[in-house]
C-alpha cells in the first residue's frame, strides 16, 4: 500500500469511528466500513494486476535477452505495420514478404530480424505468450559441427525431438508455400529442451516448456538449407488453435526473394 493508499484508508476509518458516535450510528458506520472495504477491494485488484504486469514483463525481457545474446547477428528492430499492410525482411537470407497475422498486430508486437530468423512475440500476460518466427537452421548442433541441414534431414530432427519426447508430434500435413515443397507440424511440449530446435551456426533456439507449436518446414532447393516458420503459444491459452490458424495467413502470403 503507497502512502495515498494510506491516507484514504486512514480518514475511512477516522469518518467510521466519528459515525460510530452519532445518532444513527449503525447505519452510518455501515456504510463507511462499506466504503473501506471498496478501497481495499480496489487495491487487492491493482496489485493483482500490477504483479500480472509485471511478470509478462520480466518475461518479454528475458526473451528479448534471449534474442539479444543467442539468435545470429546484426539485429534489427522495427515496429510493425497496420493491418491490411506486408511486412518485408531486407536482412534475411533470402529476403522476403509477408503479412503478419492478427494477433501480432493488434498486440503491436515489435520485429526482431537478422539474416537467420525474423521473429516476433507478444506476451501481455503469461497465459497468452506467443512466438512466431521465420528462421534459417544450418545445423542443430550448438557446437556448430553437425551436418549442414536439408529439408529432409531437418523433419527427420523433429521426428527425432519426438521420439526423444522433448516435443510430442500432434499431426502434420505435406503443403506447398510460395510454390515449394513444405510439410506442416503440429506438436506440443511439457518440459522443453535447451538449444535443440534447430542453429544457426552456434545460436541456437529452445524448445520451450509449456507450447503448443506448429512448424512449417519449406525446401529452399537442392543443397540449400530449409527455412523454416513455427507459431507457438502457451499451452493454457484458451485462443491458442485460433491464434495458431493465423500461421495461414503468413503461409499464403509469404514470397521469398533471391540471396545477393
Amino acid at each position: 500500500m503507497n502512502e495515498l493508499e494510506h491516507a484514504v484508508t486512514a480518514v475511512l476509518r477516522a469518518d467510521a469511528r466519528e459515525a460510530a458516535m452519532t445518532t444513527d450510528t449503525a447505519r452510518e458506520s455501515e456504510k463507511l466500513h462499506a466504503r473501506l472495504d471498496d478501497t481495499d477491494r480496489a487495491r487487492r485488484r491493482r496489485t493483482l494486476f500490477s504483479a500480472l504486469v509485471a511478470v509478462a514483463a520480466v518475461a518479454v525481457v528475458v526473451a528479448g535477452a534471449l534474442v539479444l545474446t543467442g539468435r545470429g547477428t546484426a539485429e534489427h528492430t522495427a515496429t510493425p505495420p497496420p493491418p491490411g499492410t506486408t511486412h518485408s525482411d531486407p536482412y534475411f537470407a533470402p529476403p522476403f514478404t509477408m503479412t503478419l497475422p492478427a494477433w501480432v498486430v493488434e498486440n503491436n508486437v515489435s520485429t526482431h530480424e537478422n539474416d537467420t530468423y525474423s521473429w516476433w512475440t507478444s506476451c501481455d500476460v503469461p497465459a497468452t505468450c506467443a512466438d512466431l518466427s521465420v528462421s534459417r537452421f544450418d545445423n542443430v548442433r550448438i557446437d556448430g559441427l553437425g551436418p549442414k541441414l536439408s529439408f529432409d534431414s531437418y523433419v527427420a530432427h523433429l521426428a527425432d525431438l519426438s521420439a526423444r519426447k522433448i516435443i510430442t508430434i500432434t499431426g502434420s500435413i505435406d503443403r506447398t508455400v510460395d510454390s515449394r515443397r513444405a510439410v506442416e507440424i503440429d506438436a506440443t511440449s511439457t518440459t522443453g529442451a535447451d538449444n535443440v530446435l534447430g542453429c544457426a551456426g552456434t545460436s541456437c533456439q529452445d524448445v520451450q516448456p509449456d507450447m503448443t507449436s506448429r512448424y512449417v518446414v519449406v525446401d529452399m532447393g537442392s543443397g540449400q538449407t530449409p527455412v523454416v516458420i513455427f507459431s507457438e503459444t502457451s499451452n493454457k491459452n484458451p485462443q491458442r488453435a485460433a491464434w495458431l490458424s493465423q500461421l495461414d495467413t503468413v503461409l499464403g502470403s509469404i514470397r521469398f526473394g533471391t540471396t545477393k
